[in-house]
């Protein structure tokens, strides 16, 4: 039995309420159970520590935009941005044909 009591209730396991809180994910949730009911002490402070990441919808977002734009960013050609310059400056790198390496090839 444990004499720590942390924020959850008498009646809720601690890892119970980490995971209904965000602070744990629902494949860490018996990790944590076993843990907590190996050392309550030690483990109930640990689990009461913990930052409620996973359970902030601001987060959830972010992460969720995040991964929208990186899928987006790759899958944008090289070709899209083609008429963005004009084709001397595409290819005009003349002024600078003692330094070849620091260029890939001419496209033409």
């Amino acid at each position: 039995m444990s004499t720590y009591q942390g924020p959850w209730s008498p009646s809720e396991h601690p890892a119970d309420w980490a995971y209904r809180t965000g602070r744990v994910t629902a494949e860490s949730r018996e990790t944590w159970r076993a843990i907590y009911d190996n050392d309550p002490d030690e483990a109930g402070r640990t689990i009461a520590e913990l930052f409620p990441v996973l359970a902030d919808p601001t987060m959830a977002r972010l992460i969720a935009v995040s991964a929208e734009q990186e899928r987006r960013e790759q899958a944008l050609d090289d070709t899209e941005f083609a008429g963005l310059f004009p084709p001397t400056v595409h290819n005009g790198v003349d002024d600078l044909d003692e330094f070849p390496g620091l260029f890939p090839p001419r496209r033409r």
